[in-house]
């Protein structure tokens, strides 16, 4: 008989975005010094038009995704409380880290498909 022990990492959502949340702090690869703070404005432009019953796309990795939700998960890739896009794909929710999308729109009514 053989006998196995596992530890297995599951990524929760742990409630809205806590904007105490030290943004400066998440390494900035690029090319604008102000980034993290244009991720973080976008973010909670998102999270504000959600909370107006808003749906919303954001822009990134050269392709556009609905957004599901925000908040702050503790999975993958960082496994601690950090502020996260939940988007929408044809496998089902992707976790988006806060800092990934260039852009972000509001999606119009005429714009709205079965979700």
């Amino acid at each position: 008989m053989r006998t196995e022990t596992r530890t297995v990492n599951i990524g929760e959502w742990l409630g809205p975005v806590d904007w105490s949340y030290d943004f400066e702090a998440q390494g900035n690869t690029s090319s604008d010094p102000d980034r993290n703070k244009k991720a973080a404005a976008m973010l909670r432009e998102v999270e504000d038009g959600l909370n107006r019953g808003e749906r919303w796309m954001v822009y990134a990795y050269g392709t556009e995704r609905e957004v599901l939700r925000v908040g702050m998960y503790d999975g993958w890739p960082h496994w601690k409380p950090t502020p996260t896009y939940l988007t929408k794909t044809w496998l089902g929710g992707e976790e988006m880290g806060w800092y990934s999308p260039v852009s972000v729109r509001r999606l119009e009514k005429e714009e709205f498909g079965d979700r």
